[in-house]
């Protein structure tokens, strides 16, 4: 019985022991402790990195959504606009060429010039997308995939603001770069070493503006063929291409120069003439049509509205002005001044507006 008795006790004991533990205690062992509740605090760290990380994506994946919204907002706006833009210019070319068989003489603003000869190419362009057979809610999915490459399958005029003006960067930039090549082929025709720097030959102007009043050194007839393919490059609105150019005679060149002067000349004159009504409080020229007009000439595009307008104008007073000085006229200016006159004049007045901002920062 005694044995009996501690058997029992025996059992209830470690009964009680499996059923409620005693804390562990480590004797000699503080630094496993010590490591264990380290391991518990970086893993809570981590988890509270984890859910930053998260909220992080999660506001990073909200603004990309709103972004794309927006984007895809805009974009269907500038197609509606763009669809009743282009409209309007049907409209236009329609009465433009019932007056011209009617035989009504009649003097052609740049937007009119710009429309007759824009409006057959850019209509054939969109009317895929624009007479596409889907209903209107899967009609615009065509929208949206042509606005993911606009330069390529849209026109202009359903390009968003934002576009515009990335294109319109974007084009100056490639203008400006040709017109530094033009001026230094510019100074080494007009006796200079060819080395203009980084201002584009700007030093050598004073010699090629003598050259031009002579109208000997510089006529089409007299340059080199390098020469000529650099200027038929500055052609606008559509410069031919080098390959192209490589593959015509010279005479050829000379040609196509000689058209191009005269095309270019008109529209000069005529966007002068409408530049100037803007100081009788109309506006014959949108925001759109006065960017594309300033990254077809070489001048920035930065600024608002206002700002290029000013820079137009004061384009249009310079060339007004170095016809004036050089004897020249719309009727007896030569090609190769024509044809050289928006690289000389966009560098001058490029120097000049760095000039005007230098010193307003240091009046300021």
């Amino acid at each position: 019985m005694p044995l009996i008795r501690v058997g029992l006790c025996w059992l209830c004991t470690a009964a009680v022991a499996a059923a409620r533990p005693l804390p562990l205690r480590f004797r000699g062992g503080s630094a496993a402790a010590l490591t264990n509740a380290s391991a518990l605090n970086a893993t809570g760290e981590a988890l509270d990195l984890n859910d930053v990380h998260d909220n992080a994506t999660a506001t990073a994946n909200a603004t990309t959504t709103n972004r794309t919204d927006e984007g895809l907002r805009a974009s269907i706006k500038a197609y509606f606009r763009g669809a009743k833009e282009l409209w309007g210019d049907v409209k236009t070319w329609r009465r433009l060429r019932r007056e011209a068989k009617n035989g009504t003489n009649m003097i052609l603003s740049w937007h009119e010039r710009r429309v007759k000869s824009k409006t057959i190419p850019h209509s054939l362009r969109m009317l895929p997308i624009l007479a596409n057979p889907l209903p209107p809610p899967f009609g615009l999915v065509l929208v949206g995939i042509a606005s993911l490459v606009p330069r390529t399958l849209l026109t202009p005029e359903f390009w968003t603001d934002n576009q515009a003006l990335t294109f319109a960067t974007e084009d100056g930039a490639d203008v400006k770069r040709r017109h530094a090549k033009l001026l230094d082929a510019l100074a080494a025709a007009a006796g200079g070493d060819g080395k203009t720097g980084s201002d584009g030959g700007l030093d050598a102007l004073g010699d090629v503006g003598g050259a031009f009043g002579a109208g000997a050194s510089l006529e089409l007839s007299r340059l080199r063929r390098k020469h000529l393919i650099r200027l038929a490059r500055c052609i606008r609105p559509h410069p031919p291409s080098r390959w192209s150019l490589h593959f015509l005679r010279t005479a050829s060149i000379r040609e196509r120069l000689a058209d191009a002067a005269r095309a270019m000349s008109e529209e000069d004159e005529a966007l002068a003439r409408d530049v100037s009504l803007f100081q009788n409080a109309s506006a014959p020229l949108s925001p759109r049509e006065v960017l594309e007009v300033c990254a077809e000439r070489g001048l920035a595009v930065g600024g608002d509205h206002a700002r290029r307008l000013a820079r137009l104008e004061r384009w249009c007073e310079a060339r007004a002005t170095l016809l004036s000085a050089l004897g020249a006229g719309p009727d007896d200016d030569s090609a190769s001044l024509v044809l050289h006159m928006p690289a000389l004049l966009s560098a001058l007045l490029e120097k000049a507006e760095e000039a005007v901002d230098g010193d307003e920062l240091v009046v300021a």
